[in-house]
């Protein structure tokens, strides 16, 4: 399934699955549909024999379909160029998926040369569709300036859009600028928001996060329960940090124990 990035290429980015146009295939048969259910079924010969002349005369969904099965193709059929070209051929017929994917071998120097420039314009299209897996690597592109000016405006606004759709890591990031002041005020009752919202989701690293202003009284009420419980969340979710502050807050509040006049 092709949504894999390398880990050069962004901090926490989205796993999200990316091939949406080969679920749901309609039960007619035709040489599309045909190659798309080889895909699917795992006999790519098949499908590149099938879609490559839909293909070759500017089919999109062929197209689109044609870089999956060299994508992830089996039987020594996987060819990274042929799938960056299939995907970009799709993606200039306004291909919400193929977009996204566009852009995401660009990110990767997948089959192409590496550029984010090229990223950023596959996603803004993609994200301007509502792709939420195009919205959220926008935002990374904005808020650590690759191929695009630095813009922590546009990280928020694209963090936002992907958070309201539930996206953790989206949530952790926007809880993030919220925190810090970028790309707008500082608000830290929000940035505990957003924390929460991902914790709630297993995202250690909001767990963590939302247990320091638990333990800190930072846009929350003072509680070292609450912090305890997301420490220990954040720490079975292998946060070796989450450990560490585990075991120091355990500590205090051991010596706190020990003194019953303290404040």
């Amino acid at each position: 399934m092709f949504n894999q990035p390398g880990p050069s290429v962004m901090r926490r980015v989205l796993f999200m699955p990316g091939l949406l146009l080969l679920m749901g295939v309609p039960a007619t048969a035709s040489p599309l549909n045909d190659g798309i259910a080889a895909i699917n079924a795992g006999d790519t010969a098949k499908a590149i024999r099938l879609l490559t002349p839909l293909a070759q005369k500017g089919v999109a969904q062929a197209q689109f379909a044609l870089g999956v099965a060299y994508h992830d193709g089996k039987g020594g059929a996987r060819n990274a160029k042929l799938a960056a070209r299939y995907f970009c051929a799709a993606a200039e017929k306004g291909i919400s998926d193929a977009e996204y994917n566009c852009g995401l071998v660009h990110a990767l120097g997948q089959g192409t040369a590496q550029d984010f420039a090229q990223a950023a314009k596959w996603w803004r299209s993609a994200a301007a569709r509502d792709d939420v897996r195009a919205q959220y690597n926008l935002a990374l592109l904005y808020r650590d300036g690759r191929g695009v000016d630095l813009d922590p405006d546009e990280a928020r606004r694209w963090f936002q859009k992907a958070a309201d759709k539930g996206i953790p890591q989206a949530q952790y990031n926007l809880a993030m600028m919220y925190d810090a002041g970028s790309g707008g005020t500082s608000d830290l009752r929000q940035a505990a928001r957003w924390f929460r919202l991902a914790a709630e989701q297993g995202d250690a690293e909001s767990q963590y996060a939302l247990a320091q202003m638990y333990i800190d009284g930072r846009g929350v009420e003072q509680n070292f329960k609450e912090a305890e419980e997301l420490l220990r969340k954040a720490a079975a979710n292998k946060l070796d940090k989450a450990q560490e502050a585990l075991g120091k807050l355990l500590l205090m509040l051991s010596a706190r124990k020990a003194k019953p006049d303290a404040d």
